[in-house]
């Protein structure tokens, strides 16, 4: 099953050595004035975001399902 999220009551087991984690973008960190009432409330906004990867190489490693 692919899915970018685990619903409640269901798992995800594995054997981690058998997958490969990797960096997607590099660390973003943005900073902003202009939302809604942040310029007239002397407010900031910050949006801060890391997107990463999970390569399994050997799928018969892991285990979805319902507790």
């Amino acid at each position: 099953m692919i899915t970018n999220s685990i619903s409640a009551g269901r798992f995800l087991l594995g054997d981690f050595s058998k997958a490969m984690t990797g960096d997607r973008m590099d660390a973003t960190v943005d900073i902003s004035e202009h939302h809604d009432q942040n310029w007239t409330k002397n407010l900031l906004t910050i949006l801060c975001e890391m997107r990463g990867c999970l390569a399994v190489t050997r799928p018969s490693a892991f285990r979805y399902g319902a507790f």
